[in-house]
């Protein structure tokens, strides 16, 4: 699960119409200046669909403290924790003998109770164990070669199949990015015709219609209990 710098390249170049020119770089655009423009799309998107991870997790003394190392870090937010239950004796058996950490819980029921979220802390009123949602900021790796010169992106938690209203965002800011840069350029006394203004306008009809099919499906209600709840 995870895109590149360099697939999102080969998209928005296929997708705008300026593969001719065979690569981004042809286009006088850095890899690391593509990136900046790229962040700032992830940045946003994040906003209306964060990377959401569903578990489990055993609490005891009323805290959890969230580790760096294990799986993908702290949340910025939770958005519910379930204390959780067995319905019946043999189910009590199953789940202790077969639980492997990590696992969503099994024929288990919900109850209320009070918790609440201080980074890198959760704190609850009951221990055991917690079906827990968690919001993520979408997260990524950078490599750079010998000379410090930014060489990919790996975004772990965003694909293709997943997470294609984030790739209409990054095209849509290309083609006004490009639109734009094109734009800058007037030559009155050539014969030649730009297409900038049309590019600006693509990709902002583009983004809006993005962002309108994003705010029907936005996932807005992961936040109605950040922090803490009952």
């Amino acid at each position: 699960m995870s895109i590149t710098l360099s697939e999102l390249e080969e998209i928005v170049m296929i997708e705008s119409g300026e593969y001719l020119l065979l690569n981004i770089e042809n286009l006088t655009l850095t890899t690391a200046k593509f990136w900046a423009m790229v962040k700032r799309v992830l940045k946003y998107y994040e906003g209306k669909c964060p990377f959401v991870y569903k578990h489990n997790l055993t609490v005891s003394s009323g805290k959890y403290t969230y580790q760096d190392s294990v799986s993908y870090g702290p949340p910025d937010w939770i958005s519910s924790v379930v204390p959780t239950t067995s319905s019946n004796i043999m189910d009590v058996y199953s789940v202790l003998s077969n639980k492997v950490a990590g696992e969503t819980s099994l024929l288990e029921i919900p109850r209320g109770f009070v918790w609440k979220y201080e980074n890198p802390n959760l704190y609850v009123s009951e221990d055991g164990i917690m079906d827990v949602v968690e919001c993520h900021a979408h997260q990524y790796t950078e490599t750079d070669d010998s000379a410090g010169v930014l060489q990919e992106v790996t975004i772990s938690t965003i694909t293709q199949k997943d997470d294609s209203k984030f790739i209409d965002l990054v095209l849509a800011r290309f083609l006004m990015m490009l639109g734009r840069s094109r734009r800058a350029f007037t030559m009155n006394d050539l014969p030649i015709t730009s297409d900038g203004d049309q590019l600006v306008s693509e990709g902002q009809e583009l983004w809006r219609d993005t962002v309108e099919k994003l705010e029907e499906t936005d996932k807005w209600y992961l936040a109605l209990s950040e922090g803490a709840g009952v």
